[in-house]
C-alpha cells in the first residue's frame, strides 16, 4: 500500500489538542498573574536595582499591606515565619533574591502558598497554574505517543547522537571560556554539570556523556528530565543497552520524569542548562515562556549558561509593517523518508494556525508518521508487491511560532545577559542556537 493511501486512515481532528482553546484565550489579553506578581516584587525592591534583600523584605512586608497578603504574612514580627518565608524563596542561605527567584516561589509546584485571598492576586495565580497544567498535558500526551518511534524519525540514530555531541561540547566550551568576567567561566577542575530539558528520548544528554575527557576538561555530569515517562524508560533503555554501554560511570547521564515547568523538584544548580529541538515553542503565551525561563534561570548556578535552539520562525513569517501576512505563513513541513534495519519511515508535519489568535502565531502541529517493517528476506514478491503493509500513526499538540527578537527580549526580563544567537551555517546543528548567562552574584 502506498504511503499517500495509508494517510487515510488517521483523519485531522483539530479539536484533538486538549485544552488549546483554554490557553489560546490568554492570548488576545495577558493574563494578569505574572503582572501582579511583578508588581509586588517592586513593592520589596526599596532600591530599584531588580534584588531584593532580607532587609527589604522585611520592610515591604511591615509597611505594604498587599505584599504581606500575597505572602500569606498574618504576622509581619513573627521572625520564624519570615524566615520560613525567605529560605523558600531560596533554599541556601543568600542575601539578596532575583525576580526570577522571587517568581518560582509563587508558581513552583509546592511553593505556592494556597491562600485564598482574592485581593492578593492569588485567584490569578490558579487560573495561571491551570494554564500551565492544561498545556502539559497535551505536551505529555503528544511524547507519550511519540516516544516509542522518535529513534525512527533518523536514518541512524547513534550517528546523530554522535555528532551533535561535537556540536554541543564546541559550542558550550567556547560560550563558557570567551564570555565576560560578569558571567560564564570554567570550573577546569570538575566536571561540567548540566540539566538537559528532553523534548523526546534525551539526545543531547546521550551525545554529551560521549564527549571523551581531556587534561583542560572533566567530562560532562548529565542529568535529564522528560515530561514522557515512555520517553524517558526509552532513554534509560538506549543508554543501557547501547551508547554507554563503554562510557565510565562517572560519566552516564542520570534520567528523572519531570516537566520544564516543575523543575523546583530537582534539588541541584547546575552550570549549563539545556533545551533544545524547538521545545519552547509549546509554551503558548508569553507568561508561561516566562515562567519556563525561569525555571531554568533558577536552576543555574550564578554565572551558569543556558542554551536553546528554536526553528527559524524569521524566516518563516512574512510580516507587512509589522502585521503577519495569515497567507504568508508555512503550513507544515515535507515528508521526510527514512530508512533503517527497522524498516522505512516516512513523516510530515501540517499545521493548522489558529485564526483566533490575532497575533497569527498559534497553531496545532499534526503529526504523521508513516512506518512499514523490514523487508522479509526469504519472500521474492513480484517486482512492484510490497508484501510489508504500512502503519500510520497521528498525534498533535499546541505550539507557538517565535520570533527570535522576542526570546530574546524575554531572556532579559527574566535576568539573563550575554545573548547570543548561532546560526546553523556556523554551529552545523539543524536550528538556530541561542546561548545566555545567569549574572554572577555581585561581590
Amino acid at each position: 500500500q502506498e504511503p499517500a493511501a495509508a494517510m487515510a486512515i488517521s483523519p485531522i481532528s483539530t479539536p484533538a489538542v486538549a485544552g488549546l482553546g483554554d490557553i489560546a484565550s490568554a492570548g488576545s489579553e495577558k493574563p494578569p498573574a505574572i503582572l501582579k506578581l511583578r508588581s509586588i516584587f517592586r513593592l520589596c525592591d526599596i532600591d530599584g536595582d531588580g534584588r531584593i534583600s532580607r532587609r527589604e523584605l522585611l520592610h515591604a512586608l511591615k509597611y505594604h499591606p498587599d505584599v504581606a497578603k500575597a505572602f500569606q504574612l498574618h504576622d509581619e514580627s513573627n521572625r520564624e515565619e519570615f524566615e520560613r518565608i525567605w529560605t523558600r524563596i531560596y533554599k541556601v542561605d543568600r542575601a539578596e533574591v532575583e525576580w526570577a527567584e522571587f517568581l518560582s516561589y509563587f508558581l513552583d509546584d509546592g511553593s505556592n502558598q494556597g491562600g485564598q485571598d482574592q485581593e492578593g492576586g492569588q485567584q490569578h495565580v490558579y487560573a495561571f497554574e491551570r494554564q500551565m497544567e492544561t498545556m502539559m498535558q497535551g505536551v505529555t500526551k503528544f511524547y507519550q505517543e511519540l516516544g516509542p518511534d522518535f529513534q525512527r524519525l533518523y536514518g541512524n540514530w547513534e550517528d546523530v547522537v554522535r555528532a551533535r555531541s561535537k556540536i554541543l561540547h564546541r559550542t558550550i566550551m567556547e560560550c563558557l571560556s570567551t564570555a565576560s568576567p560578569d558571567y560564564g567561566g570554567r570550573r577546569k577542575s570538575c566536571p561540567v554539570r548540566v540539566l538537559e530539558i528532553g523534548s523526546g528520548i534525551s539526545t543531547h544528554a546521550l551525545a554529551m556523556c560521549l564527549v571523551d575527557e581531556t587534561e583542560d576538561f572533566r567530562a560532562y555530569k548529565v542529568h535529564s528530565v522528560g515530561c514522557s515517562e515512555k520517553c524517558v524508560e526509552e532513554a534509560k533503555r538506549v543508554a543501557e543497552e547501547s551508547l554507554c554501554v563503554e562510557v565510565p560511570e562517572h560519566r552516564k547521564p542520570t534520567f528523572q520524569v519531570c516537566s520544564v515547568l516543575k523543575l523546583g523538584r530537582i534539588d541541584a544548580v547546575f552550570d549549563v542548562v539545556v533545551c533544545m529541538d524547538n521545545y519552547l515553542a509549546h509554551c503558548l503565551n508569553d507568561d508561561i515562556l516566562t515562567f519556563a525561563l525561569t525555571q531554568m534561570y533558577v536552576k543555574l548556578r550564578p554565572g551558569g549558561m543556558i542554551m536553546l535552539s528554536l526553528k527559524d520562525y524569521d524566516h518563516m513569517l512574512s510580516d507587512n509593517n509589522g502585521e503577519i501576512l495569515a497567507e504568508s505563513r508555512q503550513q507544515g513541513e515535507f515528508p521526510t523518508r527514512v530508512e533503517s534495519k527497522d524498516g522505512k519511515t516516512v513523516f510530515f508535519q501540517l499545521w493548522d494556525w489558529d485564526e483566533q489568535d490575532r497575533n497569527r502565531r498559534r497553531y496545532v502541529l499534526q503529526h504523521f508518521l508513516l512506518r512499514q517493517g523490514p523487508r522479509d528476506q526469504l519472500s521474492h514478491p513480484p517486482w512492484g508487491e510490497d508484501p510489508s503493509p504500512w502503519e500510520t500513526s497521528h498525534r498533535s499538540v499546541g505550539a507557538r511560532a517565535m520570533k527570535r527578537e522576542e526570546l530574546t527580549e524575554t531572556l532579559g526580563a527574566v535576568g539573563f545577559h550575554h545573548v547570543q544567537w548561532h546560526s546553523p551555517s556556523r554551529t552545523r546543528f539543524p536550528q538556530p542556537m541561542c546561548t545566555a548567562f545567569r549574572p554572577k552574584d555581585r561581590s
